[in-house]
């Protein structure tokens, strides 16, 4: 799965997800959410990049 979002002042977020449902209740997930701006004082945006590993048990 492929999310995201983008302004109109340039900021943007785009996050591309992996699943696996190896059963009925077991989930694991890994997301890589990539920040960044075309903005110059939204520079800062470059440094939020981050791995998030998810196990989840539904019910």
């Amino acid at each position: 799965m492929l999310t995201g979002s983008w302004n109109p002042i340039g900021k943007y977020f785009v996050v591309p997800v992996l699943g696996y449902a190896p059963g009925k209740h077991r989930r694991f997930e890994g997301d890589v959410p990539i920040y960044g701006s075309s903005a110059g004082k939204n520079k800062g945006l470059h440094d939020r990049d981050a791995v998030l590993i998810r196990v989840r048990y539904e019910f």
